[in-house]
């Protein structure tokens, strides 16, 4: 929430009206408040609407940090297989364990000063002190700080979802069909009078099945003509050689992000099974690092951001962020990160916010080289076409 200076000639008031009244974008805009806008962030969207979302946090509830490696067997294919019928006893195949770390490839951070004579400037209401949801300790702020706090936590994770997005581009696997992991065409016909076995929705989901995806949902995030498509497939019905795309599109989730023009390229799509990727957080002000310091509270606050799970049904999921809520008794420089420069913030409070997350991906070994599987990850690169 922000608010217009004293002066500056806006809503000045007719017979009955107090001119200059501060008044706040959210009373003038609603939910176009610039403020409050959140650019679409399809890729934390879809690990978010992974299940069990917390099964990667490395920090402990005492507040120390652990070290977590994921281990696992890679299968036996059918190559494994003695065609002998009297199998010699002292035979064996070789069955190794594959160890990955799981790491953290995002840190992010940012402060949001509060002047105390710009709340002083509010109404009573964005004076007054709220308990702040999902914050341990329990913390009190004033109700301007905790519209900062959302609008901190929306930047926070767009930062952090571009980061992790760029990570798991380098983690797609192979694709069993193509033999490698680069991007597949696929098209949107133009041509509806005649049915069409390699219409893009056909391809990727014949691909999802030979790449052993079986009747789960693919996780689809994208930019570009398939956003277009997706848009315009919620009105398509049945086209000129009876195939209904409507009905196709019903068997993936898709999950808009405009970076995905940057990560993977023009017009080029992330496929994953569900499941393939997960979430890596790290809160550090925990246990022994949380509470009063001096004239700092630190502690993590849980922002709820809302996404859809794996059937399309609305689910809604926290993101936890460490904080460290400082107390300013008197007037303080505060440089600001993006330009450099420095503002004079009177006494009041300087909320820091920060995110620590990465992604953990099935191991690029997970598979024997005799596998047919071999190279495979549970996630596709696609180039859509429209022709």
């Amino acid at each position: 929430m922000s608010f217009i200076p004293p002066n500056s000639g806006a809503f000045v008031g007719g017979a009955g009206q107090a001119p200059f009244i501060q008044t706040t974008l959210d009373r003038v805009f609603g939910e176009s408040n610039p403020r409050k806008s959140m650019r679409p962030i399809g890729y934390m969207a879809m690990l978010l609407a992974q299940s069990e979302v917390t099964d990667f946090t490395l920090g402990e509830p005492s507040g120390h940090r652990r070290t977590v490696k994921v281990k696992s067997a890679q299968r036996l294919s059918e190559f494994d297989v003695d065609d002998s019928q009297n199998f010699d006893c002292f035979k064996g195949t070789d069955q190794p364990y594959v160890t990955e770390d799981v790491e953290l490839v995002a840190s992010k951070s940012v402060g949001i000063p509060l002047d105390s004579r710009i709340l002083n400037a509010y109404e009573a209401e964005y004076q007054r002190s709220v308990t702040a949801n999902g914050s341990s300790p329990l913390t009190s702020v004033s109700m301007e700080m905790w519209e900062r706090i959302n609008g901190a936590a929306n930047a926070l994770v767009s930062s952090s979802s571009k980061a992790l997005f760029t990570d798991a581009v380098t983690k797609i696997g192979t694709n069993v069909r193509t033999g490698n992991n680069l991007a597949t065409p696929v098209n949107v016909t133009l041509d509806t009078t005649n049915r069409n076995l390699s219409a893009m929705e056909t391809d990727i989901l014949a691909d999802f099945q030979e790449n052993e995806g079986g009747n789960m949902r693919p996780q689809i995030v994208g930019a570009g003509l398939f956003h277009k498509y997706a848009i315009q497939n919620q009105s398509v019905g049945m086209n000129q050689s009876g195939l209904n795309t409507t009905i196709l599109a019903q068997n993936f989730d898709f999950f808009y992000d405009p970076f995905a023009t940057t990560a993977l390229g023009t017009d080029e799509i992330l496929v994953y099974q569900p499941d393939a990727v997960r979430l890596v957080s790290f809160n550090e002000n925990r246990g022994i690092n949380a509470g009063v310091h001096a004239n700092s509270t630190f502690g993590t606050i849980v922002v709820p951001f809302s996404t859809f799970g794996m059937n399309g049904e609305p689910i809604v999921n926290g993101v936890e962020f460490d904080f460290q809520l400082k107390a300013f008794d008197c007037a303080q420089d505060i440089t600001d990160p993006y330009n450099g420069s420095t503002y004079r913030v009177n006494k009041g409070w300087n909320m820091i916010m920060s995110l620590t997350q990465g992604i953990h991906t099935i191991s690029a070994n997970a598979y024997k080289d005799n596998d047919v599987m071999a190279g495979n990850r549970g996630s596709y690169r696609y180039s859509v076409t429209n022709t």
